[in-house]
């Protein structure tokens, strides 16, 4: 939001004034630290002119994130990752759709992944090494898809999981994409999946780099606040609020 202001020539006072925030108040919503209302994240996207699926979702380019964006907190998950034993590498897209399939149909996935019942996959072909596994959210008026871009390196459960915490984790719009919320569905998705040993040692990895858990029932509070938040925002987008 801060670089589509930019763009449009808005200082990020303007912004918080037409809001009726100060600017501390629209700097603590960047950042993260407070959760913006749905009537602000609506009013955002009519200064702004970005619909609602822009507003939820991180500005990606065909392939993936910039790595050159990414925070430390970011990379400390990472190496968090590549320390583990990850599973052994699905042999190719078909074995990635049914290990993914079957996560989708089990107990875990149908209490903290309620209401998503498929995710698409996209095997990023061409792109290398170097590219990145990510999920996209795509916002319209029937809801949220989702979809999770593989490249071959990524296609091992500990970093499918990855991905599928993050469909897990995207109805709280206000949290950090590696955040201590999703930090927990991590951790305890690899736990219904792979095992508790495998997720011990993945928290102990995390706690090792600085990441922290957020507790349970925090995650299903704010899971259900945020459902809520995007149905008001999709009944706003389609002019019912």
């Amino acid at each position: 939001m801060a670089r589509s202001a930019a763009e449009r020539g808005l200082a990020g006072a303007e912004v918080a004034r037409q809001l009726g925030l100060s600017p501390a108040a629209w700097r603590a919503r960047l950042s993260g630290r407070v959760r913006p209302l749905t009537s602000e994240l609506v009013r955002v996207g009519q200064l702004l002119g970005l619909s609602a699926d822009e507003l939820m979702a991180a500005e990606v380019g065909p392939g993936g994130p910039d790595l050159e964006l990414l925070t430390e907190r970011d990379r400390s998950v990472y190496r968090a990752s590549a320390a583990l034993d990850g599973g052994d590498e699905l042999a190719g897209l078909e074995d990635v759709r049914a290990f993914v399939h079957s996560v989708l149909s089990g107990p875990w996935w149908q209490r903290w992944g309620s209401g998503v019942t498929e995710v698409g996959l996209d095997p990023a072909p061409g792109l290398g090494e170097g590219a990145p596994a990510w999920h996209e959210p795509r916002l319209g008026q029937a809801g949220v898809a989702h979809v999770l871009h593989l490249p071959p390196w990524s296609r091992r459960p500990v970093t499918i999981l990855h991905e599928l915490a993050h469909v897990a984790a995207q109805p709280i719009l206000w949290a950090k994409p590696h955040g201590p919320q999703w930090a927990r569905l991590w951790v305890d998705l690899v736990a219904s999946v792979m095992g508790r040993p495998a997720a011990r040692r993945l928290r102990a990895a995390l706690g090792g780099e600085g990441i922290g858990l957020a507790g349970p029932s925090r995650v299903a509070a704010e899971l259900a606040r945020g459902r809520a938040e995007l149905e008001r925002l999709l009944g706003m987008e389609g002019g019912e609020g």
